[in-house]
């Protein structure tokens, strides 16, 4: 009974001090993820967002030639304007435009099904 007794005791102390590391080490990491990667992301997140956005416009200006982005947007007046106001089409679009979005970001979740 005593050899028995005394093997259980080294494997609890083994499997203790190996949970005790894996569970610092899962505390550090979570910390770590936590507290660095939302500020990792702000600022080269934002760095790369708006590195895209400048060439997309650059892009775009040199696409147009003489005419300037302004001209692009779809400017509405009258009866159609009243309608677009009214019936709410910006705020429907945006929806759409926001439903589509996320379903292919979704989609993007390798894993999932959705």
């Amino acid at each position: 009974m005593g050899i028995l007794l005394k093997i259980f005791q080294l494997l609890g102390a083994k499997f203790t001090k190996d949970f005790v590391i894996f569970l610092a080490l899962k505390v550090f990491l979570t910390s770590l993820v936590l507290i660095s990667l939302p500020i990792a992301l702000t600022y080269y997140g934002s760095t790369f967002l708006t590195g895209i956005y400048d060439r997309v416009t650059d892009y775009a200006s040199t696409q147009l030639g003489s005419s300037s982005l302004e001209s692009v947007v779809l400017n509405v007046s009258g009866l159609t304007a009243f309608l677009v106001n009214h019936l709410k089409l910006v705020d429907a679009f945006n929806v759409i435009i926001t439903a589509i979005g996320l379903r292919v970001l979704l989609n993007l979740i390798p894993f999932s099904k959705v």
